[in-house]
């Protein structure tokens, strides 16, 4: 269903396949015009000679899409502040302490790959590009 999104969101027709998850299709039901993976053909075919039936889908995807989405923005403005009442209130960890809590295999390996400490890393130098020379033309 993730995959559909960003074409819901552009207001795109889709045709898809059901699902194993009814209650997935569902939710997705009229935004999304479920059918066998056999008769995908047919229902594809069916929307690009059906005008109509194609806008009203692409309608209905629209629709959905900013549904979800405004369901969404409560959910990430809830995570947003969250995260500001900790940060006011120095609560996030260290970045030490976080690399080693969250990811604790990249901070090990930082710790214990130090093979190249004696040669920097080395930084990409810039190729010059050639400027081409006006050549003047005989009047």
């Amino acid at each position: 269903a993730h995959r559909i999104n960003p074409l819901l969101a552009i207001g795109k027709a889709v045709v898809s396949a059901k699902s194993s998850d009814d209650v997935l299709d569902s939710s997705y039901s009229g935004a999304v015009e479920f059918t066998t993976s056999e008769n995908i053909p047919q229902a594809v075919s069916r929307l690009l000679s059906d005008e109509a039936a194609r806008f009203k889908l692409e309608w209905k995807a629209y629709a959905l899409a900013r549904k979800m989405k405004l369901a969404a923005q409560a959910h990430v403005c809830q995570a947003l502040n969250s995260l500001a009442s900790a940060a006011r209130e120095n609560a996030l960890p260290s970045a030490k302490e976080a690399l080693q809590n969250y990811v604790p295999y990249l901070y090990e390996r930082r710790l214990t790959n130090n093979t190249n400490t004696t040669m920097p890393t080395p930084v990409p130098v810039p190729v010059p590009v050639p400027v081409p020379v006006p050549v003047p033309v005989p009047v």
